[in-house]
């Protein structure tokens, strides 16, 4: 799944996680690799806020939704 390009900044990826890898180097194809996996658990994450949201009949996600789906994840991963 590696690409070149990170969706997130590639700074913004290091913070994260230098903040849970204290003591350890991390190079630029990890942290690239981690925005991809990021973008690939926020579009999971969209895809089932959706249904969510349409289970409840309504057009507009509500931050019920965004938890709900968090929730299922959490569950199956």
């Amino acid at each position: 799944m590696s690409k070149e390009k990170s969706t997130f900044p590639l700074a913004t990826i290091e913070r994260l996680m230098k903040e849970h890898l204290p003591n350890n180097k991390i190079g630029k194809s990890a942290k690239i690799e981690f925005g991809n996996s990021l973008a690939e658990v926020a579009k999971l994450a969209c895809e089932k806020t959706l249904v969510y949201t349409n289970d409840a009949k309504r057009k507009t996600v509500k931050a019920e939704d965004v938890q709900s789906a968090f929730e299922s994840i959490g569950d199956t991963g």
